[in-house]
């Protein structure tokens, strides 16, 4: 994985029938397992991890009320790239070898999360 840090950012006020479109089209590309977000000439594609750190806030003040939606993910190893656990015999002579899938995989440690890795923006997919 690249260390590079990549970022989009958009806010802008817009009708409710937009916003929800904006939406619905994150959903579908989360369901799609990618999600490509443009603005200008900035592109940036996701895919999202099978598990998602979802973080829902809403709040009401006396003149302005939020709903904030943060999802973040580690990215994952695959399969195909993740270290291999080596088995093998105890006895010398027979050198039994055997190659066994990973006990943990990497990509599922515990890592916290930034903010920039955190999408902030809507785009059509």
């Amino acid at each position: 994985m690249s260390s590079d840090k990549q970022e989009l950012s958009y806010e802008q006020p817009l009708a409710v029938e937009q916003c929800a479109d904006y939406l619905e089209s994150i959903v579908a590309a989360l369901r799609a397992g990618e999600l490509r977000m443009t603005y200008g000439e900035r592109e940036l594609v996701m895919n999202p991890a099978s598990q998602i750190h979802t973080e829902i806030k809403a709040k009401q003040k006396s003149k302005r009320t939020s709903l904030t939606l943060t999802l973040s993910w580690d990215h994952e190893v695959p399969t195909s790239k993740a270290a291999r656990l080596q088995v093998i015999s105890g006895n010398k002579s027979e050198q039994a070898h055997q190659d066994t899938e990973p006990a943990l995989n990497p990509a599922h440690q515990e890592h916290g999360y930034e903010d920039h890795e955190q999408p902030q923006a809507a785009a059509h997919t």
